[in-house]
C-alpha cells in the first residue's frame, strides 16, 4: 500500500457499517496500558482527524465532511460542522484537518482543511479537485456548534489559490500549531499514485477557469515553489498569508513562495510541532521544530524532520528514502525537473529522513528492524503518567502496517533508537495529545472510533487503587435524581484519593460522593473513576435506566365501551366472538376458555404502549393480556405480550413467533386489584416497561426478538376471565416529552471582562413540543470566589445584566450566568456560561548573572513577570526549572496593566555544561488567561566550573541584578572585570536627573563590589531618595554601559 487509502475491499463494508458496527480487535499494547474507546456508542462515519478544544472537549472529523463534538465520551446531537455537498469524499480525499485556535478562549476559532468538489453537486464522483483551508467561529449561544455567518476562506477560494489535485491521493493533509502561534499546514503532490507521472495525466484539470496549465508536472510540483502542492506551509490565520521570517518570503505575503515553509513532499498526511521548540514571536521565524510522517510510493516510507527556520527540501520525487529517485530522476517533465535543483524555484539541497522504512523487508530499513506502507506522523508524549521511557518522545504510526512505534531522539533531533509499542491498531490515521490527561489518542479508521491510550499500572511499586461505585435509585422516570457514592473504594498503600464521575449523558462531577439530575430518557453508564495521584487509576461503572415517562399513558383511549349491550363491536379485528359490551364494559363470557382481539386502528410506530383498566378483577382468571407489535391484525402474526395472571399474582413478558412460537423473557410478582389499570410500553430498543397505573412496576428485554424494533398493531387477550370488567382501553405511538433546549448568548464562555463593562445577556430557549411563549425562563448570576460564592442575581424572564466589579483579593474571582429553561411538562434544560476578569501574564527579560554560572557559587536569576489584562491577577505560582529540577518557586499577584521584578539567588544545584532553563508561571493551571499560551521563557546557559579563569581574572565582562530589590536601604552590585578598566557607577530618576554617582574609579580584574545605599546625592549628608523606580547605569571604560533597575520602597 502507498497512500493511505481505504481498501476498495472494504467499500461494501463501509456502507454496510452505517447499519452495523464493525467488530472491534483491541490494539496489542505494551503491560498495564489500555485503548479505550474515547466515544462509546457514538457512530462515526469514517472518522480522519482530531483536535482538542480549550476545556477538554473532542472534535472529531468525519471523511465526508461532517465535525462532531464530543464531551465527556459523549457525541453531541448536533453536528459542529457539515458540508458534504462541498466536501470531496472520495478515495483518500475528503475532510482530513481540523484544529482550534491556541487563542479559542477569546476568538472562538475553530479551522478545517478539505478537499473541493468543485461542482459541489454532492456527487463524490472522482473529478478533480483542489485543497481548502476555513476558518469559523463557534456560535454565541452554542459552542458545540459553528455560526455559518463567520465563515472566511483562508486558502483555496478558487483553483489557482489552491493545492491542486489530480489524484485520488495525495491530497490535503493537517493542520497544526507553530510554538509562535503561525497555523502549519501541510499539502499532497496530487500525481497520481499508482504511475509514474511527470504531467500530462489530468489534462482536464487546467485551463482558463481551471489550475495555470504551467503546474502540469505532476509529482514534481514538490519541487518547485511557484506551486503549493507537495509543500509544508506556515500561514498567518488571521488571513492565510505568509509571514515575512517564512525562508522564501519574496516580498508579496499573498504570493505562493511566500507561504512556503518546507517542500519536497509527496504526501506529509500527518506531522506534529516538538513542544518547547520554538520562538513565541512570529517575528524571530522559529515556530518550532516540525516532525511530519510522509507516506512513499513504491518502497520507501519517511519520517522527515524540518530545521530551525524552515527551508527544508525533502527531495521528492528526485529523491526518496535515503538515496535517488531514479525513475523520476531520469525522466524529464516540460520544465521543473530535478535538473532545475539549485535555482530560484528550487534553491535548497535535499535533506535525508530521520527514519525510512521499507516496504517489504525490514532489514534495510533505516533503522532495520521494522516495515510499513503509509507513514503516519505522530505526536509527542509529554505527560507525566506514562513510564519514564515513553516521556518527551515522538510517537509516530503506519496505517497500513497498523502499528505505533516510539521514536527517541536526543537534542538535536537526531536518532536515538525505535521503540516497538502498538501492534494491531486497526488504522490509525492520526495521533493527538489531550492537553488536558497528556494521553495519546489515535482514530482508527477502520474500527470507526477514537481511542484513548491509557496507562493504568502507575509508578514502580505502587498498587492500583480499588473503585466501587453505587447510585440510587437506578431507574425512574426523568427528571430522575441519582445520588452517587464511591463508598469501599481504598487504596492499599494508603495514598490519597481523588475522585471524578462521568454521568454518562455529557456531564461530570467531581469528588466522592456526588448527586445528579437525568433530564432525559434513556440508558446511561454512570463511571467513577478513582486516581492515587502515582498513575494508579481504576474505574466502575453504575447503570441509570431514566424511562422516559413524563407520565402513563402518553396516548388516548380508543375504546370507552360506552356503547349498547351486544357484541364488541367497535374497531375490533380478529378473534371476536366471546366478547361483548355490558353495562358499558368488557366483558369475556361465562365458560369461553380464551378470547383474543386486535384494534383495527395502527400500525403504530417502533415504541408503542397498550393499556386497559381492570374495573372489576376476577382473581381466578389466569390471563389478561396486553398484545403490542402485531405483525398484522391477527393474533397469529408475531407479536409481544403481557399476561397478567391473577390466580398467581404473577406477570409474564414472552414473544409469539410462528414456528418457534412462544418464549417467555421475563417473570414478575404482580398483584392487581379492582380499579387498576395495566400498562405496557415497548421500545425499539427491545425494553419493556410495565405500568401499574402511573408506576413503573416492571422492566424486561426482548433482545434477540426478530421484531423488537418493528411498530404493529395492539390488542388485548383474556382467558376464562368471567366474570371481570374491562373498561378504557388505549394505545398508540408513545409521545414523550423532550427536554428544552437553553442557551445564552451576549457573551461567549469562558470570555473575559474589566471594570466599566456592561454584558447583557439574553437566554435563547426552544422545545420540540412547547412554543417558545409556554416556556419558564430563569436567570441566576454567580459570584465564584475562592471556595464559595454569591448569588448576585436572581431573573425571571429571558434577560440579565452582569456589571463586573473587582473582588480580587489574591485567591481567584469570576462569574458564571445559568439560564434555566422549564417546559409545560417540568423538564428543564440549563445552559450556563463562565466570565473571567481579563488577565495575561507573560515572563520578561529572563536572565542569570553571572552569565555562566558557577558550580561553587550561588547565581542570581533575575526576571519580570508582565500582566497585560486590565484586571488584577489572583496570587499564582511560578517556577523556575531545568531538566525536571525546580531552581526556586514564588507566587505573586499583579495589578492590572502592570509589570513586576523579581529576582532570587539560586543555590549552585546544576551541573558543569549546557542546560535550558525554563521560567514557568501559573505553574498550578489556576487561571484562565487571554493567551494561555505565553506562560514560559526559557533561557540556555553554561555552568562552569568555577567564576575565575586560570589567571584569577573572571572570564567575561558582567554586571549582577540589583539585590534586593526592592529595597528600603542599600542595593548592592556584583560587577566580573576580565580586565582592568575605569568604571562610572551613577544612579537616575524616572526623568532621567542623576540623583547619586561615586565618580569613575580604576578597578584591576577581577570581582568588584559595587553599591548605592539609596542616598539622594554624593554628600555625606544628603537624604535618602524617595520610593520609586530608579535606573543604575555601571559604564565599563571600553565597553557598553550596563542599566539596572531598582525599586525603592518605603
Amino acid at each position: 500500500m502507498r497512500h493511505l487509502r481505504v481498501p476498495a475491499a472494504s467499500a461494501a463494508l463501509l456502507a454496510a457499517s452505517v447499519l452495523a458496527a464493525p467488530a472491534v480487535r483491541a490494539a496489542v499494547l505494551p503491560p498495564d496500558f489500555v485503548a479505550e474507546d474515547a466515544a462509546p456508542g457514538a457512530g462515526f462515519e469514517v472518522p480522519v482527524c482530531l483536535a482538542f478544544m480549550p476545556d477538554g472537549r473532542m472534535m472529531v472529523g468525519e471523511k465526508q465532511g461532517r465535525v462532531w463534538v464530543v464531551k465527556n465520551g459523549v457525541k453531541h446531537p448536533t453536528p459542529m460542522w457539515q458540508s458534504q455537498a462541498e466536501v470531496l469524499d472520495e478515495a483518500d480525499r475528503g475532510l482530513l484537518g481540523i484544529a482550534v485556535d491556541p487563542n479559542y478562549a477569546s476568538n472562538r476559532y475553530v479551522y478545517f482543511l478539505y478537499t473541493v468538489d468543485p461542482d459541489s453537486n454532492g456527487v463524490d464522483d472522482g473529478s478533480d479537485g483542489f485543497g481548502r483551508l476555513v476558518r469559523y467561529q463557534t456560535s454565541l449561544a452554542d459552542s458545540n456548534v459553528v455560526d455559518p455567518a463567520t465563515r472566511t476562506i483562508l486558502m483555496g477560494t478558487g483553483w489557482r489559490d489552491a493545492p491542486i489535485i489530480g489524484s485520488p491521493s495525495h491530497t490535503v493533509g493537517a493542520l497544526r500549531w507553530g510554538t509562535d502561534g503561525s497555523l502549519f499546514v501541510t499539502t499532497g503532490d496530487g500525481a497520481q499514485f499508482n504511475q509514474l507521472d511527470p504531467g500530462g495525466l489530468d489534462p482536464q484539470m487546467f485551463g482558463p477557469q481551471r489550475a495555470d496549465p504551467y503546474e502540469d508536472i505532476g509529482a514534481y510540483r514538490s519541487q518547485n515553489l511557484w506551486s503549493l502542492a507537495g509543500k509544508l506551509l506556515r500561514l498567518n490565520p488571521a488571513n492565510g498569508h505568509g509571514y515575512p521570517t517564512n525562508p522564501f518570503w519574496d516580498g508579496d505575503p499573498k504570493s505562493v513562495r511566500s507561504r512556503i515553509w518546507a517542500y519536497g513532499l509527496r504526501n506529509p498526511f500527518r506531522f506534529t510541532v516538538k513542544p518547547g521548540s520554538g520562538s513565541t514571536d512570529p517575528g524571530d521565524g522559529h515556530p518550532g521544530i516540525v516532525y511530519l510522517g510522509d507516506v512513499g510510493w513504491t518502497e520507501w516510507e519517511e519520517a522527515n524532520v524540518t530545521t530551525e527556520h524552515g527551508g527544508d527540501n525533502f527531495g521528492w520525487p528526485c529523491y526518496e528514502g535515503f538515496g535517488v529517485h531514479f525513475t523520476y530522476s531520469s525522466t524529464t517533465p516540460d520544465h521543473g525537473g530535478c535538473d532545475s535543483l539549485g535555482g530560484y524555484w528550487n534553491p535548497n539541497a535535499p535533506k535525508p529522513p530521520l527514519m525510512s522504512w521499507h516496504h517489504a523487508n525490514e532489514a534495510i530499513s533505516i533503522p532495520p528492524g521494522f516495515k510499513g506502507n503509509a507513514s503516519v506522523g505522530g505526536a509527542f508524549y509529554t505527560g507525566s503518567q506514562y513510564p519514564s521511557m515513553y516521556r518527551n518522545r515522538y510517537f509516530f504510526a503506519d496505517y497500513g502496517q497498523s502499528f505505533i512505534k516510539v521514536a527517541v531522539t536526543d537534542s538535536l533531533d537526531q536518532l536515538v533508537t525505535v521503540l516497538d509499542f502498538a501492534t494491531e491498531a486497526n488504522g490509525p490515521v492520526e495521533l493527538v495529545a489531550d492537553p488536558v490527561s497528556g494521553d495519546l489518542h489515535y482514530v482508527s479508521i477502520f474500527d470507526f472510533a477514537v481511542y484513548r491510550i491509557r496507562y493504568t499500572g502507575g509508578q514502580p511499586g505502587n498498587n492500583a487503587p480499588v473503585a466501587v461505585a453505587s447510585g440510587a435509585p437506578t431507574f425512574g422516570t426523568p427528571p430522575l435524581e441519582v445520588s452517587f457514592s464511591s463508598a469501599g473504594s481504598f487504596d492499599l498503600d494508603g495514598d490519597p484519593l481523588t475522585f471524578s464521575w462521568t454521568f454518562g449523558d455529557g456531564f461530570g462531577a467531581s469528588g466522592p460522593s456526588a448527586v445528579h439530575t437525568y433530564q432525559a430518557f434513556g440508558v446511561y453508564d454512570a463511571v467513577l473513576t478513582v486516581s492515587d495521584g502515582q498513575g494508579g487509576l481504576a474505574r466502575d461503572t453504575v447503570r441509570i435506566v431514566a424511562t422516559g415517562e413524563a407520565s402513563f399513558p402518553t396516548t388516548p383511549v380508543l375504546d370507552a365501551f360506552d356503547r349498547p349491550d351486544g357484541p364488541i363491536g367497535g374497531a375490533w379485528v380478529d378473534q371476536t366472538s366471546g366478547l361483548s359490551i355490558v353495562d358499558s364494559a368488557l366483558v369475556q363470557g361465562s365458560g369461553v376458555p380464551y378470547s383474543t382481539t386486535t384494534h383495527a386502528s395502527g400500525p403504530y410506530g417502533p415504541t408503542q404502549e397498550a393499556y386497559f383498566t381492570i374495573a372489576s378483577l376476577a382473581p381466578s382468571a389466569p390471563e389478561y393480556s396486553l398484545l403490542l407489535k402485531l405483525q398484522s391484525t391477527s393474533s397469529s402474526a408475531p407479536h409481544l405480550e403481557v399476561r397478567y395472571d391473577a390466580s398467581l399474582s404473577q406477570l409474564y413478558v414472552t414473544t409469539f413467533t410462528p414456528g418457534p412460537g412462544y418464549e417467555t423473557r421475563a417473570t414478575f410478582p404482580l398483584a392487581l386489584a379492582s380499579g387498576d389499570r395495566l400498562g405496557v410500553r415497548a421500545y425499539d430498543d427491545a425494553r419493556v416497561h410495565v405500568f401499574r397505573n402511573n408506576a413503573l412496576v416492571a422492566e424486561a428485554s426482548v433482545a434477540g426478538w426478530p421484531y423488537a424494533a418493528n411498530g404493529g398493531h395492539i390488542g388485548m387477550a383474556f382467558g376464562l376471565a368471567y366474570p371481570a370488567r374491562m373498561d378504557d382501553f388505549g394505545g398508540g405511538t408513545t409521545a414523550f416529552n423532550t427536554p428544552p433546549v437553553a442557551g445564552i448568548v451576549g457573551a461567549a464562555d469562558s470570555s473575559f471582562y474589566a471594570l466599566g463593562d456592561t454584558i447583557v445577556l439574553a437566554g435563547v430557549k426552544s422545545d420540540a413540543e412547547d412554543a417558545p411563549a409556554a416556556l419558564d425562563g430563569h436567570f441566576r448570576l454567580f459570584l465564584i470566589h475562592n471556595n464559595h460564592f454569591h448569588i448576585e442575581a436572581d431573573v425571571d424572564g429571558d434577560t440579565a445584566v452582569m456589571v463586573p466589579v473587582d473582588h480580587e483579593d489574591g485567591t481567584g474571582v469570576y462569574y458564571e450566568a445559568r439560564y434555566w429553561v422549564t417546559d409545560s411538562g417540568g423538564l428543564r434544560d440549563t445552559a450556563t456560561i463562565r466570565v473571567f476578569p481579563e488577565t495575561d501574564l507573560e515572563p520578561v527579560a529572563l536572565s542569570v548573572w553571572p552569565a555562566a554560572p558557577s558550580i561553587y557559587t550561588p547565581a542570581t536569576w533575575t526576571f519580570q513577570i508582565a500582566n497585560h489584562g486590565r484586571m488584577p491577577t489572583r496570587r499564582t505560582t511560578w517556577r523556575l526549572v531545568s531538566g525536571g529540577a525546580t531552581l526556586a518557586e514564588g507566587d505573586t499577584a499583579i495589578a492590572a496593566l502592570d509589570t513586576i521584578t523579581v529576582s532570587v539567588e539560586v543555590p549552585p544545584t546544576l551541573a558543569v555544561g549546557g542546560h535550558e532553563v525554563r521560567l514557568a508561571l501559573d505553574t498550578l493551571g489556576v487561571m484562565v488567561e487571554t493567551d494561555e499560551t505565553n506562560n514560559a521563557a526559557n533561557l540556555t546557559i553554561t555552568v562552569v566550573d568555577g567564576p575565575l579563569a586560570a589567571g584569577g581574572a573572571p572570564l567575561r565582562l558582567a554586571l549582577s541584578a540589583p539585590r534586593p530589590n526592592p529595597a528600603r536601604g542599600a542595593v548592592r552590585f556584583d560587577l566580573d572585570l576580565p580586565r582592568a578598566a575605569g568604571v562610572r557607577f551613577e544612579v537616575f530618576d524616572v526623568t532621567g536627573r542623576r540623583v547619586w554617582s561615586q565618580g569613575e574609579r580604576a578597578f584591576a580584574a577581577g570581582r568588584h563590589a559595587l553599591a548605592w545605599d539609596g542616598r539622594a546625592g554624593e554628600e555625606s549628608g544628603a537624604g535618602r531618595a524617595g520610593p520609586g523606580l530608579y535606573f543604575a547605569r555601571v559604564a565599563v571604560e571600553g565597553a557598553e554601559p550596563f542599566v539596572r533597575r531598582i525599586v525603592r520602597i518605603e
